[in-house]
């Protein structure tokens, strides 16, 4: 019997295949995490899955996450052993993905593995690449703000319409989401103006595994972060945007994958409760306290996951906690509070048009 969601990689990429065919986009976006911790192994087998695509006439333009490159964490699995396996440098990843993106594109920073290309008439895709090697936070260099600039102004003179994705959030989607200096783009404000400067209005983002759509205005000018789930947990999310003339229109789905035979769920929440219990254990919280907690917070972050949190039956607190569970509550208040909001826009559907009202964020 599998346990961990990763094992179900075949059968969700299969899932994803088939709502491929039936969609049949102009091209796709990935925004990072194409591996599990960066296995040169897994590498190569998802590669053979972007080829398998491709062969079929698919276009695709991807950048790397934090997981995927000089990752210290590449394990391999014996039944209940793990064993450190390769991974791969930067330079590498450029070799083995150069065709889903950097082949094509019309500039590359010559600092990063970000680049520019379009993939048709009057629109230019940024891969910004946000990555710290082997850390979880991300950062950019001052050389490749120039860089983007440069692309920038290069487009609005040609008047080209700019969309950017990139592995990192550029805006907060809860509150407090900053202050965790290992997940965040530490330098986000810096690359926010610069984009709001060039009325740059939509930017794809991952790492943090929600389906969650946040904006921000400035001058008149709004931005949105579209943030994508994982295809590795539940709901399994992907994106379609559609673009007419008169407007943009992004939605969320869910992929359906039998072998979960409805357990999606059940897995990723118990994927996370496993995790949480391991947590607490460390700092000597009690059992009956690591399970009402654990369960908390687990229903918290899946509700995140899905989009639209308070569409969703309300999670109670834990009650019946004692002093040192209650403290350890009042401790990790920052990293789940804030998941109980849900910013406007909405998370799912959301059309941008002349007269769009945007929503808001914290800057």
């Amino acid at each position: 019997k599998k346990g961990n969601l990763t094992e179900y990689g075949p059968e969700i990429l299969e899932s994803l295949h088939n709502r491929i065919d039936q969609e049949n986009p102009d091209f796709i976006i990935i925004t990072g995490d194409l591996t599990n911790n960066g296995e040169r192994q897994s590498h190569g087998e998802f590669i053979s899955y972007l080829k398998t695509l491709e062969s079929e006439g698919q276009r695709i333009f991807l950048i790397p996450g934090n997981h995927d490159m000089e990752n210290p964490y590449a394990l391999g699995f014996s039944g209940s052993r793990t064993y450190p396996v390769p991974t791969i440098t930067r330079g590498e990843f450029l070799n083995l993905y150069g065709e889903f993106g950097y082949k094509e594109a019309r500039s590359r920073d010559s600092w990063s593995l970000s680049y520019a290309v379009k993939p048709q008439p009057g629109l230019l895709l940024i891969g910004l690449d946000t990555n710290i090697p082997g850390y979880g936070y991300g950062f950019l260099q001052d050389q490749t703000l120039l860089w983007l600039e440069g692309e920038l102004q290069l487009a609005r003179s040609r008047g080209e319409s700019v969309m950017v994705f990139m592995h990192h959030p550029l805006l907060e989607h809860f509150p407090g989401q900053d202050r965790d200096r290992e997940m965040s783009l530490r330098n986000r404000k810096d690359l926010l103006n610069l984009l709001l400067d060039y009325s740059v209005e939509i930017v794809f983002t991952g790492h943090y595994h929600a389906q969650d759509i946040v904006s921000y205005q400035r001058g008149g000018r709004t931005i949105y972060d579209i943030e994508t789930g994982s295809l590795i947990s539940w709901p399994f999310s992907y994106r379609m945007v559609e673009s007419r003339p008169e407007e943009i229109r992004i939605s969320g789905g869910s992929l359906e994958v039998p072998e979960f035979e409805g357990r999606g769920w059940e897995l990723t929440y118990g994927r996370i409760y496993g995790f949480s219990q391991m947590f607490l254990s460390r700092y000597g919280v009690r059992a009956g306290d690591r399970e009402l907690i654990s369960d908390y917070v687990s229903r918290i972050l899946l509700n995140h996951y899905g989009g639209n949190e308070g569409d969703r039956e309300e999670i109670p607190f834990p009650s019946g906690l004692s002093l040192k569970g209650r403290l350890a509550m009042a401790v990790g208040k920052g990293y789940y509070e804030g998941r109980l909001g849900d910013p406007e826009p909405d998370d799912l559907i959301l059309v941008i048009g002349n007269n769009e009202a945007a929503g808001t964020a914290i800057p």
